[in-house]
C-alpha cells in the first residue's frame, strides 16, 4: 500500500511538474512592478502596482494571477479579470535588462471595480527599459460602469518605481 501511494504521489509531482513547464513555453513571460508618475496641469500623482502575465494566440489573457491596482486622489482602481495580455519586444525601447527579458512593453486591458463598484475598465501600456527604472513608462486609460473616462493619459516617464519583465524558458531576449 505504502509503495503505491509513493507511486501515485510521484506522478502527481512529475505531472504538475510538466505542467508548469508547458505553461512557461507557452505563455512567454509576465511582468511585475509598480511606481508612480505625475499627470496633468494639476501634477496629480497615480501610483500603480501589478504581477501581469503575458498572453498567448490561445488565450489572450496569459494565466493567473493577473493583478493591477491603480490609485489617484480619492479614486481606487482594482483590476480582477485581465482581458488582454500582449507583451512584445519593441526595437524602438530600450531592453529591459538586466536581467534579460523577451519582452520590453506589456499592452494590456482588464475589467474589475472603481471605487469598489464592478463594471469599469483598463487599458494600459507598460514598459521595461533597463534598471534602475527610471527610463520605464507607463499609459492608461480607465473607465467607469458607464464607460466615462474617469483617469486617462499618455506614455509618462515612472517618476518612481520600476517595471520588470521576466521571460518564460527558452524565449529570446528582446535586445535593441
Amino acid at each position: 500500500m505504502k509503495k503505491s501511494a509513493l507511486k501515485v504521489a510521484g506522478l502527481v509531482v512529475l505531472l504538475v511538474s510538466l505542467a508548469v513547464v508547458c505553461l512557461a513555453w507557452v505563455f512567454p513571460g509576465r511582468m511585475t512592478g509598480g511606481g508612480s508618475v505625475f499627470v496633468g496641469s494639476s501634477n496629480m500623482r497615480v501610483t500603480h502596482g501589478f504581477e501581469i502575465h503575458c498572453g498567448s494566440d490561445k488565450n489572450p489573457a496569459g494565466p493567473g494571477p493577473n493583478n493591477l491596482e491603480v490609485n489617484w486622489p480619492d479614486h481606487q482602481f482594482h483590476m480582477d479579470t485581465l482581458t488582454l495580455g500582449h507583451c512584445e519586444c519593441n526595437p524602438t525601447l530600450l531592453p529591459p535588462n538586466p536581467p534579460s527579458a523577451g519582452f520590453n512593453e506589456f499592452i494590456g486591458a482588464g475589467t474589475g471595480k472603481l471605487d469598489g463598484v464592478e463594471g469599469a475598465s483598463i487599458s494600459f501600456i507598460f514598459t521595461d527599459q533597463g534598471e534602475p527604472g527610471t527610463s520605464d513608462t507607463e499609459s492608461m486609460t480607465i473607465t467607469d460602469a458607464s464607460s466615462h473616462q474617469v483617469l486617462s493619459f499618455g506614455t509618462t516617464q515612472l517618476t518612481f518605481g520600476n517595471h520588470q519583465a521576466h521571460s518564460g524558458h527558452g524565449v529570446p531576449a528582446c535586445k535593441k
